[in-house]
Order: structure tokens, then sequence, then C-alpha cells
């Protein structure tokens, strides 16, 4: 299992590492001299749950399934990818010498280098999670398997349109809150599906390559329009073309 950065590419090495580190980022002094994000913190404990779960079943001989091994598999790439967040969230000026040590993050060499243009596409992958919510997942297209970000970006913008198939304006105009995306009540007809990320004008943004978007209950059985492509905050000129549409049935 291939991966990327200070994580150690056996399972019970990477084990080791994800102890020592999880500890280590949940002592209140590091995680308050750190400035690590309550968020992250708390995604990292409920992973550390599973995983203490998820990791003794895959490795046993006596309970180690295809399905326990993909479970694995599966939790430790979300693992990585908030551990990536957090270590990209610190400030290199916070980290001491058992930082970098610990975390296995030694220190690159400081002279400051532009980022230049993004010329790969990401490959992203959607599917409906339920309730609403749909999971993602992008790659770089030199990574065959595991979710990643791609170096030179911020993270992942994703530009979308949610369109109601069975849609119908309601008498007289209607009224209400329509959910992100479909047409309003008083719409003449259901919105065409869109050719390009020009063509959608809710947008989401993410730093993590593995992401879920709850776009609510009411979403459940319409159909997600979206593109996505690496993104350069400070330099927007530098960023990604966009993918060409994914399509899903959200649930």
């Amino acid at each position: 299992m291939p991966t990327g950065g200070p994580f150690p590419t056996e399972n019970d090495s990477f084990n080791t590492y994800f102890n020592q580190v999880f500890n280590y980022l949940n002592l209140p002094a590091n995680s308050a001299r750190l400035g690590i994000s309550a968020v992250n913190l708390g995604d990292l404990n409920t992973q550390k749950t599973q995983w203490d779960i998820v990791f003794p079943l895959s490795q046993s001989d006596a309970t180690s399934t295809k399905q326990n091994r993909g479970d694995r598999d599966d939790l430790r790439e979300l693992i990585e990818d908030t551990l990536r967040t957090i270590y990209d969230d610190i400030p290199a000026s916070a980290f001491n010498s058992t930082d970098r040590t610990t975390l296995n993050l030694p220190l690159r060499d400081t002279t400051r280098t532009t980022r230049g243009a993004i010329t790969d596409i990401p490959v992203a992958d959607a599917k409906a999670a339920g309730g609403g919510a749909v999971q993602f997942r992008v790659r770089v297209t030199q990574d065959a398997t595991r979710a990643s970000r791609h170096s030179l970006a911020d993270g992942i913008e994703m530009k979308y349109i949610i369109i109601n198939p069975a849609a119908a304006p309601a008498p007289g105009g209607g009224s209400g809150t329509p959910t992100p995306g479909t047409p309003s009540g008083g719409s003449a007809a259901t919105p065409a599906a869109p050719a390009s990320a020009d063509d959608c004008q809710l947008t989401h943004f993410s730093p993590k390559s593995i992401f879920t978007v709850p776009f609510g209950a009411s979403a459940a059985g319409k159909t997600l329009y979206c593109f996505f492509r690496w993104v350069n905050h400070t330099t927007p000129a530098n960023s990604s073309n966009w993918t060409t549409v994914r399509v899903v049935h959200i649930s």
C-alpha cells in the first residue's frame, strides 16, 4: 500500500506511528501550541476509536477478511487525510525539533517558491451516503488508487447544481425555500443538466481529498451534477481546469 509524506508504508508500522502521533497531538499543551482546531482533533479522535476496532480485526488470522481489510484501508485513507490537514495548518514557525521527529516532518528548504500552474485535472469519485449526503474522493492522476491532494493546490473546488427530475411549478408561483441548486416554486421548467462548470452557481471547497457534503434530507431523490478542479487561492489563475461532469443520484 503506497503512501506519501510522513506515513509508513506497512500497516503495522502505520499503526505504531498513528498511536504515537495521536497521543502527542492530543496533549493539551501540544494541541494549543500547534494551533490544532477542535474540528480536526475531533475527527482524529473519532477515527482513532474506529481504528482501534478495525485494525486488530484486519490483522488477526482468525478475523481477517476481505471486508475487514477493505474497511481498514478506507479508514486509513481518512486518517492520513486528517493528519495531512492538521500538519498543513500548523505554521512552520510553531514546529520544534521534537514535533518534527515525532510527526516525521523533517525541516524543508525554507526558500519560498512560487507555486506554478496546476496542469493535472483531478480524478473525482462521488457516491450517495444516505440522508441527502454525498461522499467525494479526489486524487491526482498519477495515484491509481488512493485519495490525494495535489501538492500545488490549497484543496479541491466543486461547482454544482441539484436538479429535481420531478419538479413542477407550484400554482400561482409557489413559495417556500427550495433545496440549493433546485428551481424555486415559480420556475417555469426544471433547469437543464449543466454542460460545464460555468453553468453551476453553487460552490463547495474542501482542503481534504475525502469529504462529505450534507445536502439535506430534502435532496434525497434528486440528482447532483458537479465539476471539480484543484484550486490555488493565492493565484487563482494557477488553478487546474475543470473535470467533466459527475452525476450522482442522491439517496
